[in-house]
């Protein structure tokens, strides 16, 4: 990631805090700040502006495009009181980026998108929260986040193993029947001729069973080929396994994949039968069979059986899914005015907020959309602990 700091007014402590909450990725500029711009424009990820807002966005406007492709841009006042997305705040990360460099600052994020004011998480917060790729229609995720901007709830569709975890804005329920036209999708399958966003969880793994890798592109073709055969996304492929002496060829496979390489001692799998036994690996190896093997000795739930293309035998497995919940308690004082940071951090990574009505109506607007469970009785303390114990123990 490659960030420029543009000091638009001067502020050496300013830039050096900056500085040092980035690291080595940064770059300080030094010239005429609209140079900056047009020079790095291109190359830059992030620019960290210092800076009255409204010079700012005069300085950008000739180079803004289109937002998949500009970068993203962030602007702090000279005061370093606030710290204000401009660009990408979705995405390209930056709102969840200013959080952070806030907390750094002692400052205030001001984030002013629609998803922000209602409390809500965007299909790409909910993917990196998930550890999901995000997958499919772009009109379908700009339909999402318009249904989110007006405050209405969108159908989240959980596939087979997954928990049904709640999220404000998203009315979560299992995935049975056609999919809405308009819904997301958390599953590691394929679904043809369909307009909806997909969150891949990266659970599935292939292990393989391969001589000599003369032909890397063909061995990726094959994984490739395969999972589509089998109607599984490869953006849900998170590993590729195989013995230890294939270490050199699945570090290369694993790297074109993009995915990890995991490795498994060949004498593990000597005490592992194989369910589609292999002369081949028999006879050169000593070993019942490799595809199939190294995916039970990791422990994975075998999916798909042995399947022989040319040069590689190749089998799929599921990697267990689960995420881990947190529970915190948090005193909101009497009120927005006088509720800690350590209280505003522990809200912002909120995914549910559990109290009593009349202390949850002190909330900040922003936190509204969160606050899922409103007890409006007294005496119901232990029924609001077992809830928040209940979701937690989901993975909330």
């Amino acid at each position: 990631m490659t960030v420029v700091i543009v000091p638009c007014v001067a502020s050496s402590f300013l830039e050096k805090t900056i500085l040092d909450f980035f690291g080595e990725q940064a770059l300080l500029w030094s010239g005429p700040p609209r140079e900056a711009f047009e020079k790095l424009w291109e190359d830059a990820d992030l620019f960290v502006c210092i800076g009255n807002l409204g010079i700012v966005v005069r300085f950008i406007a000739p180079f803004l495009k289109d937002k998949k492709e500009d970068p993203g841009i962030l602007c702090i006042p000279g005061s370093g009181d606030f710290v204000i997305p401009l660009c990408g705040g979705h995405e390209k990360g930056v709102n969840a980026l200013a959080l952070r460099l806030a907390r750094f600052l002692k400052a205030q994020a001001v984030l002013t998108t629609a998803s922000e004011a209602f409390g809500v998480f965007t299909p790409r917060e909910l993917a990196e929260r998930l550890g999901c790729a995000l997958e499919g229609d772009r009109e379908c995720e700009k339909a999402i986040l318009g249904l989110l901007a007006r405050g209405e709830r969108v159908p989240l569709l959980v596939d087979d193993p997954f928990p049904l975890l709640p999220f404000p804005g998203y009315d979560t329920r299992p995935l049975t029947g056609p999919l809405p036209q308009t819904c997301l999708v958390l599953s590691e399958r394929l679904f043809p001729e369909t307009s909806a966003l997909f969150l891949r969880p990266k659970t599935l793994a292939v292990g393989l069973g391969f001589r000599k890798v003369h032909d890397t592109e063909h061995l990726v073709a094959c994984i490739r080929d395969f999972l589509e055969r089998q109607g599984f996304a490869l953006a849900s492929l998170g590993e590729l396994v195989s013995i230890s002496r294939k270490a050199k060829d699945l570090a290369l496979l694993a790297e074109k994949l993009g995915v990890q390489s995991v490795l498994v001692d060949e004498d593990v799998l000597r005490n592992i039968p194989a369910p589609s036994p292999s002369p081949c690996a028999e006879k050169h190896l000593g070993l019942p069979g490799v595809a199939e093997p190294v995916l039970l000795a990791r422990g994975y739930t075998l999916l798909v059986p042995k399947t022989v293309y040319p040069e590689v035998a190749l089998a799929l497995g599921r990697k267990p899914w689960s995420r881990r919940g947190s529970l915190l308690l948090v005193s909101l004082g009497d009120g927005a005015n006088t509720i800690t940071l350590e209280a505003l951090e522990a809200l912002e990574e909120a995914e549910a907020i559990l109290g009593y009505r009349a202390y949850l109506d002190l909330l900040p607007p922003r936190f509204q959309g969160r606050a899922l469970h409103r007890f409006s009785q007294m005496k119901q303390e232990v029924e609001r602990a077992k809830e928040a114990v209940r979701l937690a123990r989901c993975g909330s």
